[in-house]
């Protein structure tokens, strides 16, 4: 007699297994995440890939409260492990490491990294650099930058809205450049060696720095030292070195902001002030020791200090480009001079107006 069969008569008996491995692992998901203590359960899912009555190996997945394993029988050649194929943990532990993808560390490693926390580590951008010397070290800020003194070959610090400030020692890198053979390669020659060795940008915030320079002149004559700023003041003191320490090449520039700048005893150079709408001012301790090479309504360049010539040949000079468009610029000797920043109600509106 004919009989109609449904649907899921039809179906083989390796969908079948398939269906029931799936519906129990969605159950241990489910179970696993919902936190329940419960008694050990034992759940046997027989892998069965044919119609063959001697089915393969059972897999004994034992669920506990604290803990989720898969065990296989012996001799199948299987070892612990878990059913998303990292080593078994706790569920603490696994909640800590939701937001790290796995492989996950068990224990504390030879970094001092603990379970779960993601490791820093530097790599080259490709495998042709892993050959290359090391780079040097650059810091870069995204809020307010404050800290110890810091040496560094490379020092590049950008803000948007935060201010920076703190006390840097800029040790001035060598730049290997091919020989100039023509107009190109000495254009592109000279902007190879325009890159500072240490850089302060912001936007909207204020630059207050100490700046030292280290290594040796004879190695690197100058420390070049870039610091800018949209509509924040700049204020910039740099520190008194031996004889031998590199010279200064500072450059700073602000568009709305004011500029103050105290340089040591011992600088000897140039100082150029430039300035659209702002005074330029130069304090008493400086005004003594400086010799004034150009001066107009938007701008001055002086001379400090004596130019040494040690062994016939002229040691390395300073040189400090200050400028601003709106803002006022002063300049005087760290030690001697001394300045009072203006906390009137004028300047505290003028300083909002520019935020």
């Amino acid at each position: 007699m004919w009989r109609r069969r449904g649907v899921c008569s039809k179906l083989p008996y390796v969908q079948w297994a398939a269906i029931a491995t799936l519906l129990a692992h969605s159950f241990l998901r489910t179970w696993t995440r919902s936190k329940l203590s419960s008694p050990t359960v034992r759940i046997i899912v027989l892998m069965a890939y044919s119609h063959d009555p001697a089915p393969s190996p059972a897999a004994l997945i034992e669920v506990r409260s604290t803990q989720v394993a898969l065990y296989r029988p012996a001799g199948s050649g299987c070892q612990l492990q878990t059913p998303f194929g990292s080593p078994a943990m706790r569920f603490d532990e696994k909640e800590d490491m939701s937001a790290q993808p796995p492989p996950y560390l068990k224990a504390v490693d030879g970094y001092g990294v603990g379970a779960g926390k993601p490791m820093m580590m530097a790599s080259p951008a490709s495998a042709a650099e892993k050959d290359l010397p090391a780079r040097p070290t650059t810091f870069e800020a995204s809020s307010s930058y404050s800290q110890a003194p810091a040496t560094s070959q490379h020092i590049k610090l950008q803000t948007r809205f935060a201010d920076i400030s703190g006390t840097y020692y800029v040790s001035p890198h060598a730049v290997a450049t091919p020989p100039a053979t023509g107009r190109r390669r000495r254009r592109k020659q000279k902007r190879t060696q325009l890159v500072p060795d240490a850089v302060f940008r912001s936007r909207r915030g204020n630059l207050a720095l100490d700046l030292g320079t280290t290594g040796y002149a004879s190695e690197n004559a100058a420390a070049s030292i870039a610091a800018s700023t949209r509509s924040g003041n700049i204020s910039m003191n740099l520190i008194a070195g031996a004889a031998v320490r590199p010279r200064f090449d500072v450059e700073i520039s602000t568009r709305s902001g004011n500029v103050v700048l105290f340089i040591p005893p011992t600088f000897s150079g140039a100082i150029q002030l430039h300035t659209k709408r702002g005074e330029m001012q130069f304090l008493p301790g400086i005004t003594s020791e400086m010799r004034v090479v150009k001066a107009t309504e938007t701008e001055y360049l002086v001379f400090v200090g004596a130019q040494q010539i040690v062994g016939g040949e002229q040691t390395p000079a300073d040189f400090c480009r200050l400028r601003t468009r709106r803002g006022n610029i002063m300049v005087g000797i760290r030690g001697k001079d001394l300045y009072v920043k203006p906390s009137g109600l004028w300047e505290r509106i003028t300083g909002f107006l520019r935020r």
